[in-house]
């Protein structure tokens, strides 16, 4: 890969010379931006599905009441928190 940058870059005549890269530059260019961006888009389309997960993990420990639509409404609190909450 260190070799296409030692390669001269042939420009049109009364074009400016391109400045030479890095390696490291390249690699971040080729590698890992595309990854970067991959990431964001993969949190972006799973979101949706984290998020029913962490609820279904919720509600089965107890943490989470739902009501009929499925939404949360309240967060279940200990014993003494609900006897405070109540009175």
């Amino acid at each position: 890969m260190t070799e296409l940058v030692l390669l001269p870059l042939k420009v049109f005549p009364g074009w400016p010379q391109p400045e030479p890269v890095s390696g490291l530059f390249l690699l971040m260019l080729t590698v890992v931006v595309p990854l970067g961006v991959g990431a964001i888009v993969v949190a972006i389309f799973k979101a949706p599905e984290w998020r029913a997960r962490g609820r279904e993990d919720a509600r089965a420990v107890g943490m989470v009441e739902l009501d009929g639509d499925g939404v949360a409404d309240d967060l279940a609190l200990p014993a003494e928190g609900q006897a405070r909450r109540s009175a």
